[in-house]
Parts: C-alpha cells; sequence; structure tokens
C-alpha cells in the first residue's frame, strides 16, 4: 500500500490530475523504480518468500493435521459402525439361538419324559419279573415237597403192594391145599364107592353086597360130579386167565398213566415249530394219550371176560354142589343097603363098620369143597386187595410223575424267571442310566439356554450405545470434514494468492523488460482515451 501511495503522489507531481489518469491507473501509472529497485533487490524477495512459503507450510500442517483428524473420525465411524452392524448380527444370532435353545430345551424336555416313562415301564417289568421270581421259588419249594411226599407215599404204595402180592400168593396156596384135601376126599370115598361092583356084589375082600341099582346110582353120580369137578376146573383156569389179564391190563393203563403223567396234561394248545422240544413234547404226549386210551379199552374187555368167567365159576360151583349133595345122598343109601355078603361069611359088625367107613368117607368131603370155595373166595379177596393196592400204587405213581413233572416245570420257570429277573433289572438299570444323561442333557441345555438369553440381553442393552456411538462417530467425521474443508480452502486461498502475485510479478517484468520505452506514450494515451470517450 505504501508503494501505491508513492506511485500516485509522483503521478500527481507528473500532473495526473490534470485529466491524463483517467485512462486507467494500470496504464497511465508505472513505478519503473521500484519495478527496477525490486529486480535489484533480490535478498529482500527471497526474505518475503520465505515468510509466505512459512504461511503456507504452516497452513499445509494444518491441512495434514486435519487431514488425520478427519481420517480418525472416519476410522471411528467405521468402526462404530462395523461394531453396531456386528451387535445388530450378533443380537439376531443371539435370538435365532435363544429360539433354538428353547427348541432344544423342549426336546430335552420331552426326552426326559420319555426315559422316565421308560423307567417306569423298566421298573414295573422289573417288580413283575421279581414278583414271577418269588412264585417260581414258592413254587419250586412247594413241588420238592411234594415230590417229596408222593415218593414217600409210593413207598408205602409199593410195599402195600407186596404185602398184597403175598397175601394172594398165600391164599393161592391155601386154595391149592384146600383143593388137594378135596380131590383126597373125593378119592377116598371113590374107593368106599369101589368096594361093591355095579352089580352089587363085594369087590375083593368086601364084606358087604349092596342092592345093584343103588349101587349104580351113586356110580352115574360119581361121575356127574367128576364132570362137574372138571368143568369148574376149566371154569376156574378160563377165571385165573381173566383175572391175570385184567392184572395185566391194570399194569398197563398205570404205565400209560404214568407216562402221561411224567409229559403233562395236554392244555389244547400243541401248535408249536416242527422239530422244537414243545413239538416233539407233544408227540409224545399224544402217543401216551392214545396208548392210555388202548390200555382203557384192553381193560375194559379184560374186566367183561373176568366178569363173564366169575359168573360161569359160581355157576360151576352150584352144579358142583349140587352134585357132591347128590353124591352124597346117593352114598349113604348105598350105605344103608350093605347087606352080607355072599360070597364068604362075614360078621354083622363087619358090615356096620363097611356102613361106618362109606359115611365116613363123605363127612369131609363135603367139608373139604366147602373149604375149596371159601379158599377160592379168600383168593378172589386177594386178588381185589392186589388190584385195589395196584390201582392205588398206579395212582400214587401217577402223582409221583405228576410231581416230578410239576418240579420240572417249576424248576424250568424259576431258570426263566431267574433269566427274566436278570434281563429286567439290566434294563431298569439302562433306563436309570439312560434318564441320568437325559437329565443332565436337559440341564446343559438350561445352562446353555439362561447364557444366551444373557447374551441376548446384553446385546439388546449394547444396540442403543452402538448407534449412539454411530452417531457420535458421525458427528465428529462431519465436524473433522468441515474444518479440513475450512483449512483447505484458507490454504488454497493462500497459495492461490502466491501463485497470483508470483505470476503478476513474473507478467509484469517480462513486459517492462520487452516494452521499448516511449516519451509520449502517455499523451498518447490519453487522447486514446479522450478519442474512446467521444
Amino acid at each position: 500500500e505504501n508503494i501505491d501511495e508513492d506511485v500516485i503522489r509522483c503521478a500527481e507531481e507528473d500532473g495526473s490530475k490534470e485529466g491524463w489518469l483517467v485512462a486507467g491507473p494500470a496504464v497511465g501509472l508505472s513505478d519503473f523504480g521500484s519495478l527496477y529497485g525490486a529486480v535489484c533487490q533480490g535478498d529482500d524477495d527471497e526474505e518475503e518468500d520465505d515468510a509466505s512459503a512459512a504461511l503456507v507450510a504452516e497452513a499445509k500442517e494444518k491441512l495434514g493435521a486435519a487431514d488425520e483428524n478427519l481420517h480418525r473420525a472416519s476410522e471411528a465411524r467405521q468402526q462404530a459402525q462395523a461394531l453396531g452392524e456386528q451387535t445388530s448380527r450378533d443380537l439376531e444370532d443371539g435370538v435365532a439361538a435363544c429360539e433354538l435353545v428353547r427348541e432344544k430345551r423342549a426336546a430335552a424336555e420331552e426326552f426326559v419324559k420319555e426315559k422316565r416313562a421308560s423307567l417306569r415301564s423298566a421298573s414295573s417289568a422289573e417288580t413283575a419279573a421279581q414278583q414271577r421270581l418269588d412264585r417260581a421259588m414258592r413254587s419250586k419249594a412247594s413241588a420238592e415237597d411234594g415230590r417229596l411226599g408222593a415218593k414217600q407215599k409210593a413207598t408205602g404204595a409199593a410195599e402195600a403192594t407186596g404185602v398184597a402180592e403175598n397175601a394172594l400168593s398165600e391164599a393161592v396156596a391155601q386154595a391149592m391145599g384146600a383143593e388137594d384135601a378135596f380131590f383126597k376126599a373125593l378119592a377116598d370115598v371113590e374107593a368106599q364107592l369101589g368096594i361093591v361092583g355095579p352089580s352089587g356084589k363085594g369087590v375083593g375082600t368086601s364084606a358087604v353086597d349092596a342092592k345093584a341099582d343103588t349101587v349104580r346110582k351113586a356110580q352115574r353120580d360119581l361121575e356127574k360130579a367128576k364132570k362137574a369137578l372138571e368143568s369148574l376146573g376149566m371154569r376156574q383156569a378160563e377165571l385165573d386167565v381173566a383175572e391175570d389179564d385184567v392184572h395185566k391190563t391194570d399194569r398197563g393203563i398205570a404205565e400209560a398213566e404214568y407216562g402221561v403223567a411224567k409229559v403233562g396234561v395236554s392244555d389244547g394248545d400243541d401248535n408249536t415249530a416242527a422239530g422244537s422240544a414243545d413239538a416233539q413234547l407233544a408227540i409224545a404226549r399224544k402217543g401216551a394219550e392214545i396208548t392210555k386210551k388202548n390200555r382203557e379199552k384192553e381193560r375194559a374187555r379184560a374186566e367183561q371176560a373176568q366178569g363173564k368167567a366169575a359168573l360161569k365159576v359160581d355157576v360151576a360151583r352150584e352144579a358142583v354142589a349140587a352134585a357132591l349133595q347128590t353124591l352124597t345122598e346117593a352114598g349113604h343109601a348105598l350105605a344103608e343097603s350093605f347087606t352080607k355078603t355072599q360070597a364068604r361069611a362075614v360078621r354083622a359088625d363087619q358090615v356096620k363098620a363097611a356102613q361106618q367107613a362109606v359115611k365116613a368117607a363123605f363127612r369131609p368131603f363135603n367139608t373139604s369143597f366147602a373149604n375149596c370155595r371159601k379158599a377160592r373166595d379168600l383168593v378172589s379177596k386177594a386178588i381185589n386187595l392186589r388190584r385195589k393196592a395196584v390201582q392205588k400204587a398206579s395212582l400214587v405213581g401217577i402223582s409221583e410223575a405228576e410231581a416230578t413233572h410239576y418240579l420240572a416245570q417249576a424248576d424250568r420257570e424259576l431258570q426263566e424267571a431267574t433269566a427274566d429277573e436278570d434281563r429286567r433289572r439290566s434294563e431298569r438299570e439302562d433306563a436309570d442310566t439312560a434318564l441320568g444323561c437325559a437329565e443332565a442333557d436337559r440341564t446343559a441345555v438350561e445352562v446353555e439356554e439362561i447364557e444366551t438369553k444373557r447374551r441376548r440381553d446384553e446385546l439388546k442393552a449394547a444396540g442403543p450405545v452402538a448407534k449412539e456411538s454411530v452417531k457420535a462417530a458421525r458427528l465428529a467425521e462431519k465436524e473433522a470434514a468441515l474444518a479440513r474443508s475450512a483449512l483447505h480452502a484458507a490454504c488454497s486461498k493462500v497459495e492461490r494468492e502466491k501463485s497470483q502475485l508470483e505470476d503478476a510479478m513474473s507478467n509484469a517484468v517480462t513486459r517492462l523488460k520487452a516494452e521499448e520505452y516511449d516519451p509520449n506514450q502517455v499523451g498518447q494515451a490519453y487522447e486514446k482515451a479522450q478519442k474512446a470517450g467521444d
């Protein structure tokens, strides 16, 4: 400004106020002294340039600081936005995780319920298996006691059967003795009847004669008695055979019933797999039942034959008894008809002795036959007692076989019950372990759910904070941008002014150096301006 004042003052001294300055100071005023002084004074200009460069450098330094501040603010805003976005994503993930964990917890609860139901079922099954085992143990103990009792009864029945067999043997022996005595008496009777021939004359040394018709009648009655006795013997033999058959069929039925008892009674459900143990048992049971039915039929036939034979024996015995009675009467009549033999001289007492001998022969005759009948009746009673003993032994044997079968069943049931109880206990322990694992998993899921909810709540609380941080970062970035823009504008202005000044000075110097000086240029310029004004 001082240089311009000096130029204006010098221009006034040159008469600029007289009108020539209206052409414009840019044309009419030139400070050549300052121009050439500036050219000659290089050191002063360098100092002024250094001051200007310092200002520019200071402005650039402030601008760099503003750029750095803006960069930091931008990074802080980006970090805040990234943090906010990450928080939003984490919140969404947390909400999804909470939903997933809730579903997992529901599934874990359902799984625990299933395992509890399985444990209850396994516990019930174990309790039922234990009860079954207790029943099986009691059944086996009862079966063992029953088998022991049946075995003792079988021993007693076997002894009773032996006693009955011995009694029957004794009765048979007594019957045979009685029959021997009877036939001996019969032989004596026949011998006494033989002292007189069919013609009524005495035979040999006989001291008596008798009426011929009486003798023939006695001989006929003797023959009838013999035939009756022969028929009775045949009928008795048939009865013995029939009774033996009945005894055999009783034995056969006892064996068949024992076989049925050994395999058990069929329950009507034998539909088992072919070749299995149950199938083989069913086949054996069916065979034993068929055998038993056949033996029952055989016994029925034997009993029927024995009944018929017994009736025939009774009839034959009655016939023998009648024949013997007739023979006895004929014998007594024969004895009464005895007279002294005509063949030689005999005394009366000899005739009487002969009569007494005949009558004496007939006295044990009927008694011995009665004894035979009693002995045979005792044999029949002994046979019945033996049959009852055999039947009782058979029943006891069946009971023993059934007890043995039941004991085998009880033992098998005990083994199965023991195995079932072990299996059920193992299943219950597995179910208990599974429930414990399920509850542990549920607890872990519950802990995970609590942690997930806590994390979700933290993210919900962090969301507004992150938004505020983003808002503050954006505001700081905006302020930093505005400050940078202001500094950038100021710096640009200084640089532009410096550049313009340097360009103006450079152009002015260049034009002045290239311009040829004209002393009349001011006047010419003034005139040109005046013309332009006109």
